[in-house]
């Protein structure tokens, strides 16, 4: 019933738990609009060096809990802190993604193992969380390297481009 307006406040909530994991947790804290927790949400079991989130599983907890807020936290069971590149990657995906739904994503916390030592991506990378517009040049980009649907930027509007059926 507490609020939740501090990454160490939020971390609390799983610290115990992903800290004693063998693999690494993905997992999403669903937040109504005072900042309170509703529920919060398993994502992805992994391997003991990486985690498969896919956004949509993210985004689907938050959505189905009539939820505007999420804080994403897992864990590495190595101990280390230092987030990887998939983490920098996921980070970014899902502000932008959060930005497109009128969603926000306070923050994702890395939990390491052993510890329970915290490594906040708001506190240490606060530029990435700072702009409200959307980097439609970000989106492009991912969308080029899965080649999926291509959003084409204009001044004023953007536009989805599908691409061609690949015939058999």
């Amino acid at each position: 019933k507490e609020s939740l307006d501090s990454p160490e406040i939020a971390v609390d909530v799983m610290r115990e738990v992903l800290r004693e994991l063998d693999r690494e947790w993905v997992c999403v804290v669903n937040l109504d609009t005072q900042f309170c927790p509703v529920n919060f949400s398993i994502v992805s079991v992994g391997s003991l060096n990486e985690s498969i989130a896919p956004i949509q599983n993210i985004m689907k907890t938050a959505i189905l809990s009539n939820c505007t807020n999420i804080i994403v936290l897992h864990n590495h069971p190595s101990g280390g802190l230092a987030p990887s590149e998939p983490d920098y990657q996921l980070t970014q995906r899902l502000i932008e993604c959060c930005k497109l739904m009128d969603m926000n994503i306070l923050d994702h916390i890395i939990v390491a193992g052993g510890t329970g030592d915290v490594y906040s991506f708001r506190r240490n990378n606060s530029y990435m969380f700072d702009s409200g517009n959307i980097d439609l040049e970000f989106i492009h980009k991912m969308y080029e390297k899965e080649d999926q649907r291509l959003p084409k930027v204009s001044e004023n509007s953007v536009t989805v481009v599908y691409p061609r059926q690949r015939h058999r």
